[in-house]
């Protein structure tokens, strides 16, 4: 029990890391900064359990790394929404996006 309210506050201390980090991002607009940082906020759910927050924050990584062309971190993002969806069960999906996955890799 003392271990698990440890990782949630250490998890909280992430999460506003994070966010300043986005805020950052946001006010010197580095579009890059900020798909890193929606993206390391989708972790913190991911890791409570919390998978649709997570995916919402994975995605909006996904479109910030296809709007740069930055194909490293949009496979990042496939990668990390996958892993969110497969905590939802969502098989189906999880094999869709695994495919766009190695696609990029390969590509």
């Amino acid at each position: 029990m003392a271990l698990r309210m440890h990782r949630g506050i250490g998890n909280c201390e992430r999460a506003k890391s994070h966010e300043e980090d986005l805020a950052t991002a946001i006010e010197v607009g580095d579009k890059a900064g900020e798909g890193r940082a929606s993206g390391n906020l989708g972790a913190v759910p991911r890791s409570l359990g919390h998978s649709k927050r997570a995916i919402e924050s994975h995605k909006e990584d996904l479109s910030i790394a296809q709007e740069n062309g930055d194909k490293n971190r949009e496979a990042f993002a496939l990668f990390c929404i996958g892993r969110a969806r497969e905590r939802l069960n969502t098989l189906k999906t999880l094999w869709s996006i695994t495919d766009r996955f190695c696609n990029y890799l390969t590509s």
